[in-house]
């Protein structure tokens, strides 16, 4: 059966020492108090090896220091008979200070029970890690979530798989630190749950004068809940009948990001050869901006009319 999952993301910049550390004690927590042993784990710490292993045995070489000076981790509880880490996971948590991400992904088909567990786990590790901006999405574990939420491609192996063009070269440019560098009060996409910072809230709504926020608190087709999340991240869930339409409506407004945003140049489609400007790119995108036109069909509303508007594709 192709299950569906749930995944959180926090992203964060220049998360120092000891942050991954008390991150993988508040996982195991959660582990613990859910009754589950884990199969795999993998961290980047003196001594246990960023490889996946046996969890017994590379748990019983971690001690103080190691946490302190731990760089990332990965703790996996397969399903049962399961074998690929990307795909047969029961639940998966890990963090990585280089792509400055958490991630927290289950099977609500079966750990239904743990979903009050697993929101307070996000809260707790978006706390310690100072997350600027984060998102619960939902997938076919088939697709490999783990590699969309970190930006990459996902390829079984089995057979050829075709190129989904925009769509897979919007999900492989997502890199939440160049972002920032360029401006960085941008979303990915719109999701069920949708973890905003002040630098989000705070962008121009297109061309129009308007806040992102007051966007959102004003128009009630955009939102079902919007409520303070953590000190520094409020939660917008919007009503997700309409994620397809938000979804258009922000684009438009300029606060989705899109791949070809972040390149200067491209190759004349004209077939000449030649780099000629890139008309969609933007220098700073927290600047106010607007798509009047024609605009790329990942965003238009039909793109998704016989999809379920809940998940990721």
């Amino acid at each position: 059966m192709n299950r569906i999952g749930e995944i959180w993301v926090g992203h964060g910049l220049d998360w120092g020492v000891g942050v991954a550390g008390a991150c993988f004690e508040c996982a195991e927590q959660i582990f613990n108090s859910l009754a589950i042993t884990p199969d795999r784990l993998a961290a980047n710490a003196p001594g246990i090896g960023r490889s996946y292993g046996d969890w017994k045995r590379k748990r019983s070489r971690i001690r103080a220091h190691t946490l302190e000076s731990m760089r990332s981790f990965e703790i996996i509880k397969l399903v049962e008979g399961g074998d690929n880490e990307l795909t047969d996971w029961l639940l998966w948590i890990g963090l990585s200070t280089r792509r400055s991400s958490i991630m927290i992904s289950w099977d609500p088909a079966q750990l239904g029970h743990a979903s009050g567990t697993m929101s307070r786990l996000f809260t707790s590790m978006a706390e310690a890690a100072g997350v600027r901006y984060g998102y619960l999405f939902k997938q076919f574990k088939s697709q490999g979530p783990l590699c969309y939420a970190a930006g990459v491609m996902y390829r079984s192996g089995v057979g050829y798989v075709q190129s989904r063009g925009d769509l897979d070269s919007n999900i492989s440019a997502w890199d939440f630190r160049r972002i920032s560098q360029a401006g960085g009060a941008i979303l990915r996409d719109v999701y069920p749950e949708n973890y905003l910072g002040q630098s989000h809230l705070h962008s121009p709504f297109g061309v129009t004068g308007s806040t992102l926020e007051s966007v959102l608190r004003g128009d009630p087709d955009f939102y079902r809940i919007i409520e303070p999340f953590t000190d520094g991240l409020t939660l917008w869930k919007p009503p997700v009948q309409n994620i397809p339409a938000i979804r258009e409506r922000m684009y438009r407004a300029g606060r989705l990001f899109y791949w070809r945003f972040m390149r200067p140049r491209m190759r004349d489609p004209a077939g000449t050869g030649e780099w000629v400007p890139e008309p969609y790119y933007r220098l700073d995108i927290s600047q106010p901006w607007e798509d009047q036109g024609q605009i790329p069909e990942i965003f238009r509303e039909e793109f998704y009319s016989d999809q379920d508007p809940a998940l990721t594709l």
